[in-house]
């Protein structure tokens, strides 16, 4: 009956639209950036729970997606990874982090480098697959060919359109994908 409903509203087309996976309001925090370290990890001011005028500074490292380093041989690359998170993430720049339970393997909070890991927004999170491209900062850089996949399935319940992401960039060759040093990998 509701399928009805909404086929004649809309005129009798129905299209699909890709969904991600469900995210849990309760794994929603709002941050707000401090700065940005590269191009897959950044500072975050987060309110404390039981004083939201004081907050904690936590380095946040983005689930899913591997940007180059800023040093070695692909510094060059890192520098313009670097360039386009601060395009999105300027100082005092809203954004919330999306904790998903198991992202470390291990349950702990943070990974080896004591940053949070998380899925990192700049609109407020969303569930379908063209949300995510637009306002999810892991699949922007996927998308712009500033980062390789992650395509750790505990950690990201998202890695096939992250993936799929990552492939549509390299078919174009945008981004790092324009250089041999990363065609291969």
């Amino acid at each position: 009956m509701i399928i009805r409903m909404i086929k004649s509203f809309l005129g009798g087309k129905v299209r699909h639209v890709p969904m991600t996976a469900p995210i849990d309001p309760a794994h929603v925090q709002a941050a707000t950036v401090r700065r940005v370290i590269d191009g897959d990890t950044i500072d975050v001011a987060i309110p404390e729970a039981n004083n939201p005028r004081k907050s904690t500074i936590h380095r946040v490292r983005f689930i899913g997606a591997d940007a180059p380093e800023l040093r070695g041989p692909e510094r060059k690359y890192g520098k313009k990874a670097k360039d386009f998170t601060k395009r999105y993430c300027r100082k005092n720049t809203r954004v919330w982090l999306v904790r998903i339970p198991g992202a470390n393997n291990d349950g702990n909070a943070t990974d080896a480098h004591r940053r949070l890991r998380r899925h990192v927004w700049i609109r407020q999170p969303q569930t379908t697959e063209r949300a995510m491209r637009n306002g999810q900062l892991g699949a922007m850089l996927l998308q712009a060919g500033m980062a390789r996949c992650v395509s750790d399935t505990r950690a990201n319940a998202n890695s096939d359109i992250f993936l799929s992401i990552q492939n549509e960039a390299r078919r174009a060759r945008r981004g790092i994908w324009k250089s041999r040093m990363f065609r291969n990998q």
